[in-house]
């Protein structure tokens, strides 16, 4: 599983920079307790992001470090250690793990939530 984890982490990370997606930023793989996904929208929106991706069947907090319940993406807040040297990213800044998600479903459920929020 582990495997197909990190195939996933690098699909959404290539399809987040190279996909066209004008709410990304830029997207970048990093190791903090698992293999993840650290996206930069392009506006403040981070904290609706995750509110509205629960919604759309994403986790907002982890059960526990790659605990076999977390089945669903997360879609959650940039770690402390994160926030310390890139404040910014309270506010612009998503971590990503997809779990046992495709990178498909994780990009439907932050276009969703996107959207909502655009739409308002």
């Amino acid at each position: 599983m582990l495997a197909i984890q990190n195939e996933q982490v690098e699909q959404l990370c290539e399809n987040l920079n190279h996909g066209g997606f004008s709410f990304v930023k830029e997207a970048y793989i990093t190791n903090s307790q698992s293999k993840n996904v650290i996206v930069e929208l392009s506006a403040p929106i981070a904290p609706k992001v995750i509110e509205k991706a629960s919604s759309f069947g994403a986790a907002t907090y982890p059960v526990g470090a790659e605990s076999k319940y977390d089945i669903l993406p997360m879609i959650y807040r940039v770690s402390g250690s994160f926030l310390e040297s890139q404040p910014h990213l309270r506010e612009y800044g998503l971590r990503i793990n997809p779990m046992k998600a495709s990178s498909e479903t994780i990009l439907r459920i932050l276009e969703l939530s996107v959207n909502e929020i655009v739409r308002g």
